[in-house]
């Protein structure tokens, strides 16, 4: 038992013992591990691109990135202390920082400190001026002599001028500034005639006159320091050896097309330019997103490119359109231009065709297409025709090569089982491949088939014009070219009914089974709704008919006995009378009671066949002057009874021939002029006038007019006048007989003609009733009249509009469809703008008097049509202000129609678009515009 406490207890004192140890040892350990890094003291001054930073989290560059890499390996740490060059030169002297980077070699340089045994990098001196200076052209050295040149206080540099200008024999003025801010603003100023940069220490707008040799630029270590400088060179050696690309990465990441320099152009290239000569460009109208045209005009990379070196040099370009490439490079060897767009990086293929290449512009990088699954072997390729670079890479890795015309058809090649896979370029592939029936086909990119794409400038074209095209894609910024790839190759989606339909298959399935439920929905809401309402309506119509059936019931049991009460009384009165005269007097009292019990009769079933629809309008064709005349004459006997004139001008009635109802429109002026002769008193007159209504009023074209000078009405009876039965009671209507339906029959027929009747009357004084009636006017000369006419207002319009060129506007495409397949059925030509902004711009860009019209819709994305309206309208060009502009809209509300016209539109079509209506408003217009 002792011996194993013993031995426990030995076993514990070694266990403390050893972590005792542990923990005194690690630390050390850890701290000898840490300080086996060395501590490198950087010496950091500001150079644009090269070094920039002025704290620890600020820093990057060129430098700062291989200083990290050259850490890795040497297994440094850096502090870095921030200055002006001067300043760090000497704290490099004193040993109070270590290394400085980006410093030439120079004797007395040498002598001071150590240089690494590698270059970081090399850089040039370049000679600017400001850009605005046109004393200067590029290496025109004559120009030079004697010019004030600012520079820092660099030995290096001023050695370099004075041997340049000893090469060339011009003299030169030195003026040194501390800090390149200064050199800046000397030369801004005017102060200095150039300054010497270097190009990695230089943006702004400034413009290169010359460029020198490139100068190898190292890091420089303190002479007391070999172990650094052994470091350093071991350490760079180990980079160049694993990476040897790795100084032209970080120069294009950091240095390449970045400034906003550019370069001069030589006395040889201004006399080109200012020659003004016609550049020819030779492109393919169907070869995107190097070129292709659209809407009539040329678009793409290259295109843009061009409209740059146009912008730079005022020089004016001329496109030549091919539709085959074949045709085009024959075009090129045969000098029928200047320039082809698409030439490979390949000085072979160049020389081929006679033309001397730029560097690339655009990289074209193609893959392979194929049938998603299709894991057969590739044999058969499709390729666009004439690209002799694709074709030979193809071959020379024995696939069989098919050419088309273009990437579609290539791509259509693939889906159709004619070949294996087609190759084209990403940039192609993107602009059509999200159309439905591509969805099936994968793309992967092949490395191998990346190529550079120039322009190629004809061996027969004066070498001025290729020196220019280089300086000018040279000069352009990184960010600028990498603009115009992506404005380039961003699909532009133009779905088809077929894209739509599979694309959206099954959202449009759902939304086909929401509105077919919504439907069933509405329709038996609407069906239980209409129900209800006919039930309603049933009710309040039987309501009514009881109500109507009492009022009649009423009325008639009153107004029939009273005739009735006449007839009996009488008779009675006839049976008993002994004279002749007395029973005749009696007779006659009974026949007018009777003729008034008929009209009551006849008058309540007229009315009633009126009110239950049977009322059918017989027109026919009759002489107008005529048939009032035979209507007034009738009632003259009437008139001369009661002593009453009947007034009226023959003469004044329309001589016409008239189509109308000849029972109906009889009996509405008959009831009006019976009742005015009635009401009249003996002595009084009765007026009537027939006019024709010019222009119509609500369709209504003859107006007749009865005018009485008799007892008038009440404002009371006036309110109920037109209902069945009324009668107006009053001490001077007691021996006027009558059934009260004659206002209301009246009232219906001209409801049923589709007219008017209005009333006026004063107490005492008279009865005014004015009926307008749609009373058709038939003339047979004029009818064939209007029919020639109309023949020749239709070859009117399709002459002026057959050849007009109209800007259509319009975001929607389907609209855009149907609104084209309406204008070129009339020979119109179309140019459709898909927003009110690209309507601007190609306006804009047209030459005056190129559009005839122009057809604007009034919502669109972007600009609006109201918007684009006064855009145009203000534009300073003699078109502007008088080319029709007309509204295209579903906006048919009034204000709509105010702010077009007062956004400077002419004319306003709403839609569903008539098409008749539409064109009517553009021969119009046209019409308008040419008599102005």
């Amino acid at each position: 038992m002792k011996t194993a406490l013993s031995l426990l207890k030995n076993k514990m004192f070694y266990l403390v013992v050893l972590l005792v140890s542990l923990t005194l040892v690690l630390p050390v350990a850890a701290y000898n591990g840490a300080s086996a890094r060395k501590n490198i003291i950087v010496g950091w001054y500001q150079a644009p691109g090269l070094q920039e930073g002025t704290d620890i989290s600020s820093l990057k560059g060129f430098n700062y990135e291989y200083l990290g890499l050259m850490a890795q390996h040497a297994n440094w740490q850096y502090k870095f202390v921030f200055a002006d060059f001067d300043v760090l030169e000497q704290m490099l002297l004193q040993g109070k920082i270590d290394i400085i980077g980006d410093v030439a070699k120079t004797d007395e340089r040498l002598e001071k400190y150590a240089y690494c045994e590698y270059p970081s990098c090399y850089s040039r001196l370049l000679m600017v001026c400001r850009w605005d200076d046109d004393r200067f052209a590029y290496d025109d050295y004559q120009s030079f002599n004697g010019i004030k040149v600012a520079l820092s206080p660099s030995s290096f540099r001023r050695n370099m001028v004075n041997r340049r200008a000893a090469r060339h024999n011009f003299s030169v003025e030195f003026l040194e500034y501390p800090t390149d801010k200064e050199m800046l603003q000397a030369l801004d100023c005017g102060e200095a005639d150039v300054a010497v940069f270097s190009d990695a220490m230089i943006s702004g707008k400034y413009k290169i006159i010359s460029k020198w040799e490139p100068t190898a630029q190292y890091f420089i270590i303190n002479k007391n320091r070999p172990d650094i400088l052994n470091d350093m060179n071991a350490a760079m050696d180990q980079i160049q050896s694993s990476d040897r690309f790795i100084q032209e990465r970080l120069y294009e990441k950091y240095f390449n097309n970045t400034s906003e320099l550019i370069t001069a152009f030589s006395r040889e290239e201004l006399d080109y330019i200012n020659s003004k000569p016609k550049i020819k460009v030779l492109m393919h109208v169907n070869d995107s997103p190097i070129s292709y045209l659209e809407d009539g005009k040329p678009h793409g990379i290259a295109i843009d490119y061009l409209n740059n070196l146009a912008a730079r040099t005022g020089l004016t370009i001329e496109y030549v359109y091919y539709d085959s490439y074949k045709k085009l490079q024959e075009g090129l060897t045969k000098g029928e231009g200047d320039i082809y767009v698409h030439m490979p990086d390949n000085f072979k293929i160049g020389r081929n065709f006679s033309a001397s290449l730029t560097q690339p512009y655009t990289v074209v990088r193609d893959g392979f297409v194929t049938r998603i699954g299709n894991n057969a072997d590739i044999k058969t390729v499709a390729i666009v025709e004439a690209h002799p670079l694709r074709r030979n890479k193809l071959q020379a890795r024995n696939f069989s090569v098919k050419e088309y015309a273009d990437a579609a058809a290539c791509l259509d090649a693939v889906l159709d089982n004619a070949v294996d896979a087609a190759v084209v370029d990403s940039g192609s592939y993107s602009l059509i491949a999200y159309h439905a029936k591509y969805q099936q086909l994968l793309y992967q990119g092949d490395p191998t088939l990346e190529a550079g794409i120039c322009f190629g400038i004809s061996d027969k074209s004066p070498r001025a014009l290729y020196s220019i095209i280089k300086k000018v894609t040279n000069d352009m910024t990184k960010p600028a070219l990498d603009n115009i790839a992506i404005k380039n190759t961003m699909a532009k989606y133009q779905y088809s009914v077929r894209d739509h339909l599979q694309h959206g298959a099954i959202f449009i399935f759902v939304i086909i089974v929401l509105f077919i439920i919504m439907l069933a929905m509405y329709l038996t809401a609407k069906h239980q709704k209409k129900f209800n309402a006919e039930l309603a309506a049933a009710k309040l119509q039987a309501d009514k008919a009881n109500e109507s059936k009492s009022v009649f019931l009423a009325s008639m049991s009153h107004d029939l006995r009273t005739p009735l009460n006449g007839i009996i009384g009488y008779t009675d009165l006839a049976l008993q009378a002994t004279e002749l005269e007395q029973k005749q007097d009696y007779m006659e009292k009974v026949r007018m009671s009777s003729n008034l019990l008929l009209d009551m009769v006849n008058d309540t079933l007229e009315l009633s066949r009126i009110e239950s629809g049977k009322l059918v309008l017989k027109e026919e064709v009759i002489d107008g002057k005529k048939y009032w005349e035979e209507i007034v004459v009738a009632m003259l006997p009437m008139a001369k009874v009661k002593n009453v004139t009947l007034s009226t001008d023959f003469t004044k009635y329309p001589q016409e021939m008239i189509k109308v109802d000849r029972v109906q429109v009889k009996k509405v002026l008959i009831n009006l002029l019976s009742n005015a002769i009635k009401y009249t008193p003996s002595g009084g007159t009765v007026t009537v006038v027939v006019t024709a209504l010019t222009p119509p009023v609500k369709n209504c074209t003859r107006r007749l007019i009865v005018q009485d000078n008799g007892i008038g009405m009440s404002q009371e009876f006036m309110q109920r006048m037109f209902e069945p039965f009324a009668q107006e009671h009053r001490s001077e209507t007691s021996n006027v007989s009558g059934t009260g339906l004659g206002l209301a029959i009246v009232k219906k027929i001209v409801d049923f003609m589709g007219g008017n009747i209005t009333a006026e009357s004063v107490m005492h004084k008279g009865t005014k009733f004015t009926v307008d009636l749609p009373i058709e006017f038939y003339d047979k000369a004029c009818e064939e009249q209007g029919d020639k006419e109309k023949s020749v207002h239709n070859k009117q319009l399709q002459d002026i509009l057959a050849g007009c060129r109209v800007l259509l506007c319009e975001d929607n495409k389907i609209n855009a469809e149907i609104a084209q397949l309406q204008l070129k059925n009339k020979h119109i030509l179309v140019d459709w703008a898909k927003d009110g902004q690209e309507g601007v711009d190609k306006f804009s860009n047209s030459a005056p008097g190129f559009y005839d019209f122009i057809l604007m819709d009034l919502r669109m994305p972007r600009m609006d049509g109201l918007k684009a309206t006064r855009t145009i309208r203000k534009l300073k060009r003699e078109d502007a202000k008088i080319i029709p502009i007309i509204a295209m809209t579903a906006d048919a509300f009034e204000e709509s129609i105010q702010e077009a016209k007062q956004a400077g539109m002419n004319a306003y079509v709403t839609k569903p678009i008539v098409p008749t209506i539409l064109f009517e408003a553009i021969f119009a217009q046209l019409q308008a515009s040419k008599g102005s």
